[in-house]
């Protein structure tokens, strides 16, 4: 606590000495004076320094760059599940072996029920906010230009969407079986639980 407030003097030390530090290094170049009179006299140390900033910098990014490049190029493959025949699906095996393939325990299914319960209801939750705002600011203005109107719908169809996915999902870990999206829209079990 007392190391946070500093006298008037003491700032005006600190700021002396940092312009002092910037006066001998920056302007003035001691450091360079020190090393190579000649260099210094020339201008060849500042060109050189100049130089080994400029490679240094082009290096590191080459090196990034290669690094991004590695990640983005790499064999990512999962492993898949065998294709099979449509009249010979069914979900609750699939599920089955996929957990399997994927090395997934009970715990993992539980942890992901959890997390998609709450997603739904996050992006349910956000689409309704959207909604009464869009609703409220037509209440309001009445009159929407159409790059408004646009940018006050979007957010709807967007969450909704990731409403449906969550609930979807949810429905999958659930139930344990991998069926298609009509026959979670069938089934009107629509609510997500854990």
């Amino acid at each position: 606590m007392f190391g946070l407030w500093k006298s008037k003097k003491r700032k005006a030390e600190e700021e002396k000495s940092d312009l002092k530090a910037i006066v001998t290094e920056d302007l003035l170049g001691a450091s360079e004076w020190k090393e190579s009179k000649f260099g210094y006299l020339t201008g060849l140390s500042a060109i050189g320094n100049i130089g080994s900033s400029i490679t240094s910098n082009i290096a590191q990014s080459f090196g990034r760059m290669s690094i991004l490049f590695k990640f983005m190029s790499q064999n990512d493959s999962l492993p898949t599940l065998p294709e099979v025949s449509t009249d010979e699906f069914d979900g609750k095996r699939r599920f089955a072996e996929a957990t399997r393939l994927h090395n997934r325990k009970e715990r993992d299914i539980n942890i992901a029920m959890r997390n998609t319960r709450r997603s739904a209801f996050l992006y349910a939750f956000i689409c309704v906010f959207a909604i009464l705002y869009f609703i409220s600011a037509l209440i309001m203005k009445g009159h929407l230009p159409i790059t408004t109107y646009i940018l006050h719908v979007t957010p709807i169809f967007v969450f909704a969407a990731l409403t449906f996915k969550a609930a979807y999902y949810n429905w999958i870990f659930r139930l344990r079986t991998l069926d298609n999206p009509k026959v979670f829209i069938r089934s009107l079990d629509w609510f997500p639980k854990s």
